[in-house]
């Protein structure tokens, strides 16, 4: 079962994105080709003549450095097919599938498009491929003074034709292969499914005697790759480096944790002073996925907090925020399926939980290249390739909120969840009215409670405690699917009935419709909405119709936990969030009300539960 649950986990980690259809915001002439649908616009790159490597690339970086950040994650984008595309004005399926699949096709490509940023490269592209998922690749670019090794990550496995297996066999035998194993070649556990590609044909091997034929330790070298390839961009620079070719830089986009503690103490041996730098995009779920596992974080985290904000060495994640992302993966699959029987079942059909507006949205390598170039200074900017195109709302995992939240940080929205975080509601409660008794509680107790407290059924109102019973939980928009909740001064009265073993359900009302058999009644409950469900921050409540099926409706299942009298925390069972009034209105009566995570004696938190008879 172990070994079953962490292939899922692990394997979930490295989909296969393919790149949107738009091109990179470059200077030059915008055309559209005839090969082209009507929806996609690619445009010429044009192509600055600077040898960029030789003129702003720091050979002997050890700390921060963000030339070298967007230059390497520009090697490793374009080493996708589906990205380099893009900037090829070709996103033709055939395109695609001949970079693929012919490796020296795409070795002159790659050439074509990057050649420019070098003087006198030679350009080799190294790759094996086993129909059954074992694909590792790797393009190196050798200069007079310096190699660079750029890994892909998971793609389509160029051994097969187009289908099942080119899609996803790589996904599936390498990916999801996330048992820990020894080798003798390195220190520590590692991940098999990664290690086991590295080895296979003797590409490791390969990879390292031409790096050797290359000039060797007599030249820097620089070891880079997004998703799989920087976890294996990692196994690699140990590996060359207990053969005695130690990389000067390690630069890891989207990385996973591909070693244990052993691996990790090995690793910040070997490459001190931030050599090895992991880049994290939001909540990239990617990049965390491995560590309950056992597998750890080697280097220094460099956190991109959107597009615009960078936190170079940054603190690594607390256990809670692990755990509020993770279940993004974990439950999207789930949910997708239980909605669809649910949906066939003449019930809610409602597919949104399905990977569409999750965290994976962040592990599109254009997110990344984006927030590495905007920390570039304007000439730096000047010298450079721009940054591909963004993902937008309907690319693969996105939709408007998670590109919104990608792009700005600071959006109201947001701001309220990092208020939330940084402690600023006890301060707002506490100035809506001083004479409000400070319940205290702590966050652990709340997200340890799995069965909450027994109440009885009945008809209750529900008030915001710091509010002092001034509004009530109401929507606003009449019972229908996605009606909007705030508080209100017109208080509504609610039905809180036990559904299932654990846990209830609030009704706000009831709706005849007309019906396939005449007309019937709709009830609707009180729902936390789909698309944002496993969003690291807030996520939306909404009314919906009541979903029948006790197994495939846990986001309209509430538990309440008592802290005192008729005090109450009102957490949901799919996703452990709890209500929470938003602080910055909390005495108007348009205060919005979401659900997020318990947090140390947050007062917007709490609720009283009031018998309406």
């Amino acid at each position: 079962m172990k070994k079953i649950i962490s292939m899922l986990l692990i394997g979930s980690a490295m989909l296969p994105m393919k790149a949107q259809s738009q091109s990179p915001a470059l200077a030059g002439t915008i055309t559209r080709p005839a090969n082209l649908a009507i929806n996609s616009e690619l445009r010429l790159v044009k192509f600055n003549p600077t040898d960029v490597f030789s003129t702003g690339f720091n050979l002997n970086a050890t700390g921060r450095s963000d030339m070298n950040s967007y230059l390497l994650c520009y090697l490793s984008t374009l080493v996708y097919p589906q990205y380099l595309a893009m900037v090829a004005n070709d996103n033709t399926d055939a395109y695609q599938v001949k970079m693929h699949r012919d490796g020296p096709a795409f070795e002159a490509e790659y050439a074509k498009y990057v050649r420019h940023l070098f003087a006198n490269p030679v350009f080799k592209f190294i790759r094996k491929s086993d129909r059954l998922g074992y694909d590792p690749e790797a393009m190196v670019i050798t200069t007079a003074t310096a190699n660079y090794v750029v890994f892909r990550g998971t793609d389509r496995v160029g051994s097969n034709q187009p289908g099942v297996l080119y899609d996803w066999s790589e996904w599936v035998s390498t990916d999801f292969d996330a048992l820990p194993i020894n080798t003798p070649a390195l220190t520590g556990k590692v991940l098999s499914g990664m290690w086991k590609s590295l080895e296979y044909e003797g590409f490791i091997s390969e990879l390292f005697n031409y790096l050797q034929s290359k000039g060797g330790s007599s030249k820097k070298l620089w070891i880079t790759g997004h998703s799989l390839g920087a976890g294996q961009a990692q196994l690699f620079a140990m590996y060359a480096a207990k053969k005695g070719l130690v990389a000067q830089g390690i630069y890891g986009f989207a990385a996973p944790n591909p070693g244990d503690q052993q691996f990790v103490t090995e690793m910040d041996r070997l490459f001190p002073g931030s050599r090895l730098q992991r880049y994290e995009f939001v909540d990239d779920p990617i990049t965390m996925l491995s560590t309950p596992f056992g597998y750890e974080k080697a280097g220094t985290r460099v956190f991109y907090k959107d597009i615009n904000s960078i936190e170079f060495n940054q603190n690594e994640r607390s256990v809670l925020e692990l755990g509020a992302i993770i279940p993004g993966i974990t439950g999207a699959v789930k949910n997708g399926v239980t909605d669809a029987i649910n949906g066939l079942s003449g019930g809610r059909l409602h597919l949104d939980n399905l990977l569409g507006g999750s965290p994976m949205c962040y592990h599109h390598p254009t997110w990344y290249l984006k927030a590495a170039f905007q920390q570039l200074t304007a000439a730096e900017r000047s010298k450079v390739p721009a940054p591909l195109a963004l993902p937008q709302s309907g690319t693969e995992a996105c939709d408007a909120g998670t590109v919104k939240r990608g792009k700005n940080a600071g959006s109201d929205f947001f701001t309220w969840a990092g208020e939330k975080v940084a402690g600023a509601v006890e301060t707002a409660a506490a100035t809506a009215d001083a004479a409000v008794k400070k319940i205290t509680f702590t966050a652990g107790t709340i997200i340890s409670n799995v069965t909450g407290t027994a109440i009885t059924d009945g008809e209750y109102y529900i008030v915001s405690y710091p509010s002092k019973e001034k509004l009530g939980l109401n929507e606003q928009n009449g019972f229908d699917n996605a009606s909007d909740m705030r508080l209100t001064t017109s208080r509504s009265k609610v039905k809180v009935k036990r559904f299932g073993a654990i846990g209830y359900t609030i009704e706000f009302g009831t709706k005849t419709v007309s019906g396939l058999f005449g007309p019937e009644t709709k009830t609707y409950v009180l729902d936390s909405e789909g698309a944002s469900l496993y969003q690291s921050g807030s996520s939306e409540i909404q009314l919906w119709e009541k979903n029948n099926f006790p197994l495939a409706s846990l986001n309209q299942r509430w538990l309440f936990i008592n802290l005192e009298g008729n005090k109450y925390m009102i957490k949901n069972m799919e996703n452990g969030k709890v209500l929470d009034a938003n602080n910055n209105n909390i005495n108007t009566s348009s205060c919005g009300v979401k659900t997020y995570r318990p947090i140390d004696n947050d007062q917007t938190q709490i609720w009283i539960l009031e018998k309406a008879n």
